[in-house]
């Protein structure tokens, strides 16, 4: 696929910032891109099935812990799965990766998916410091490839339009932002056994070593 097509369909991922709002098919039945999805928790399969909604094809899918792969294979039965996402990056015919794992893991993850000459589609938030955040964007213009960041607060449509008419001055010179966000709510922790099996050291990656904790698992 020219690089021009990535690029085009990976800006059509705007879509995203909108849950069930896609855009019609970004390619014909022959043109499909392949990828693979890093980490399949809640918002990895709902971005897969957002990208195949997009006319890309799932031919992959890693996750340390084996529920998650299998509700994943639910919408793509036909997608080999890993545990281990360098053996993904090693898979033949993976066009890009759709990266959502724990914030700990993205900065690894994209630099071994660029390494591997994918393209990336990398959740927010970018990575965990400046540091690892500068690594990561040295290392896409090194290798040429096209990531975009699941920013959807900077590239839905509507953030376009109100950037657009505060630049042409329509709303008079502004002296006062406040912005409010409240998403996330209050929720009992719970650390009782995991059901399945999951890779704890691969969750944990380089990360400090420390024992199995269902809880810190369900809430990272």
């Amino acid at each position: 696929m020219m690089d021009q097509d990535r690029r085009k369909f990976l800006a059509g991922t705007a879509a995203l910032a909108a849950p069930l709002v896609i855009p019609r098919r970004a390619f014909g039945a022959n043109d499909r891109l392949a990828y693979g999805v890093i980490g399949t928790g809640g918002r990895g399969r709902y971005l897969n099935r957002v990208f195949q909604k997009l006319g890309a094809e799932c031919v992959a899918l890693c996750d340390v812990y084996e529920p998650h792969l299998q509700e994943a294979l639910k919408d793509s039965p036909q997608a080999k799965t890993y545990v281990d996402y360098h053996d993904l990056l090693a898979q033949p015919g993976i066009d890009f990766v759709v990266i959502a794992t724990p914030d700990h893991q993205h900065c690894p993850n994209l630099l071994d998916s660029l390494a591997a000459g994918k393209d990336a589609y990398l959740e927010k938030p970018m990575s965990h410091s400046l540091e690892e955040s500068r690594r990561m964007i040295e290392a896409t213009r090194r290798a040429k490839r096209v990531v975009q960041v699941g920013m959807q607060r900077r590239s839905a449509p509507v953030i376009a339009q109100a950037e657009k008419v505060v630049s042409e001055g329509a709303l008079g010179k502004i002296s006062m932002v406040k912005p409010m966000w409240n998403w996330n709510t209050s929720h009992p922790l719970n650390n009782s056994p995991l059901p399945g099996n999951l890779d704890w050291q691969r969750f944990l990656g380089k990360a400090p070593k420390r024992p199995l904790e269902p809880m810190r698992f369900r809430a990272w």
